[in-house]
């Protein structure tokens, strides 16, 4: 049989199945099919049968410092009775899991119990008022938590943080709580010496930050907080400028010193909100233990800050020259 014969054939049962398709006899046909069908479906909708259902468990609200120490059941398995269309819908959806509450954990010597009466209290939630529980397995629940060992142990940030230029942190990295509560087994908190944050970049600084930051999960290990409140200054610096006198160290008893010049200029970087902090919190030392070492006509200058806001300080000029008198 050629090709042409072929597609010839095909076209002539095509038509011939689309005239019987839109015939009385098949529209007929076709109606009480789905006359019966509907019958059938009514009946199956509204006949008693039984199922099994499947409810998912969740426990929540354990007390900090207790771990559950056995294993629970993780769903409770139903036997129930109802009409057709109920059943069908509870295959549909998804139930939502029954809470077990452990709260109480701690008062009750770390025993949770549920009885089948508590069970089914509960369960009656879940299903409609006409569905019949025939059997629930299983018919108790019992949940046994331990007390953990616990330590606490600092917070350490972890920042990456790179400020604007001409800009400096204010003060120092602000944390609250400064330390947390670590609960485990001894053996795993004995190689632990802080907890972490999660990290965190912090690019070009213009401005102080406050945020939430979230600590770095352990394994193992529960921790008494989640999240800790991180708080870091930043402001913009600029030059100081002062006349600072030329002091002296370890002069011994009868000796005078005195310097020339006996006062030098001072500049320093200094955030903007301590601008007017005292100008003696930058001392210019004149060490006698470096007269008697060095012994040579100039002696280099020794700037000592009483201040953590200060920042690189120049003293001009940075050395000088000296005189020792002896005194009567």
């Amino acid at each position: 049989m050629s090709g042409k014969e072929d597609i010839a054939l095909l076209k002539n049962l095509a038509k011939k199945f689309k005239a019987f398709l839109f015939s009385k006899d098949a529209l007929s046909f076709l109606f009480f099919l789905l006359l019966s069908t509907a019958f059938w479906l009514s009946n199956v909708a509204n006949k008693i049968r039984e199922a099994n259902i499947t409810v998912p468990i969740h426990y929540e609200a354990l007390p900090p410092g207790f771990a559950i120490a056995n294993r629970p059941v993780q769903e409770i398995r139903l036997t129930v009775r109802d009409e057709g269309l109920n059943l069908f819908s509870y295959n549909k959806r998804r139930l939502v899991p029954l809470n077990i509450d452990l709260s109480e954990a701690a008062a009750t010597g770390g025993l949770v119990k549920l009885s089948s009466e508590q069970i089914l209290s509960r369960l009656s939630y879940y299903l409609y008022p006409t569905t019949s529980v025939i059997g629930f397995s299983p018919d108790s629940i019992v949940v046994q938590c331990a007390q953990l060992d616990a330590v606490t142990l600092p917070v350490k940030p972890r920042l990456n943080i790179e400020l604007a230029r001409q800009y400096i942190m204010s003060d120092s990295v602000w944390v609250s709580p400064r330390e947390v509560t670590v609960y485990g087994r001894s053996e795993v908190l004995a190689g632990l010496q802080a907890v972490e944050t999660v990290p965190v970049d912090l690019l070009q600084l213009r401005d102080s930050v406050d945020m939430q930051v979230a600590l770095q999960p352990i394994d193992s290990v529960d921790l008494s907080v989640s999240e800790v409140q991180v708080r870091i200054g930043v402001e913009m610096f600029t030059e100081k400028r002062a006349r600072v006198p030329v002091t002296f160290a370890h002069v011994p008893p009868g000796i005078a010193v005195r310097s020339f010049p006996a006062v030098v200029n001072v500049a320093y970087n200094i955030g903007l909100s301590h601008y007017d902090t005292p100008q003696d919190d930058v001392t210019v030392v004149l060490d006698y233990d470096d007269i008697r070492s060095n012994k040579q006509e100039k002696q280099p200058l020794r700037v000592v800050c009483h201040s953590p806001k200060i920042f690189n300080v120049r003293v001009q000029p940075d050395e000088v020259e000296f005189v020792l008198e002896q005194q009567n």
